[in-house]
């Protein structure tokens, strides 16, 4: 039975979306391999001992030989365990690719923040520049005003890439089912 229930259990995909769910997953995994099973796998090998016995017994005794009902046979212990084992490696490959998936997520997520920081930040000083050079009109600063508005006009259109690879990096995000999309989905 309970083999049964574990094969049941780890056959699960439905995983939580964020690297912290992932990696509690992970923990339990190792938990169950490291604690919960071998005593499992001591009490298979009892029961394997336990019939070895009764047969020697018996064989000794010249006696009929003792045959479990159908289901209880250490032939099908053997292949529930198979099975409990092959869903277990099974489990732990797709764990394995779900946690580096998380971690991809979370720092395409921090490189993400910081490039939309970073570009906030660069808007919103230009912003200012603007906004003086609007504010001094005098004939003398034209020139100067002139330059300068050359020089944002050049850092913007050397930015549209940088935008373009936001906008990329944020579609990936979304697409990869990142748990904070709609925050990701606000900031490109």
């Amino acid at each position: 039975a309970w083999m049964r229930a574990k094969i049941a259990e780890l056959g699960k995909r439905d995983f939580p979306n964020t690297l912290d769910g992932v990696q509690q997953l992970m923990t339990a995994f190792t938990r169950y391999r490291t604690e919960e099973k071998p005593p499992k796998y001591v009490e298979r090998s009892n029961i394997e001992l336990q019939l070895f016995d009764v047969q020697s017994q018996r064989r000794a005794t010249k006696r009929k030989m003792f045959m479990p009902p159908e289901g209880r046979m250490m032939t099908d212990l053997n292949n529930v365990w198979s099975k409990l084992e092959q869903v277990e490696h099974e489990r732990e490959m797709v764990l394995r690719e779900e946690l580096v998936r998380q971690e991809k997520l979370e720092q395409l997520s921090a490189k993400f923040v910081r490039k939309v920081t970073l570009r906030q930040s660069w808007l919103h000083d230009m912003e200012q520049v603007l906004e003086d050079m609007g504010r001094k009109v005098e004939m003398s600063s034209v020139d100067a005003s002139l330059k300068r508005y050359e020089a944002i006009n050049a850092g913007i259109m050397a930015g549209e890439g940088r935008i373009i690879t936001l906008m990329d990096m944020a579609e990936e995000l979304v697409a990869e089912r990142y748990h904070d999309s709609p925050t990701i989905q606000q900031c490109a």
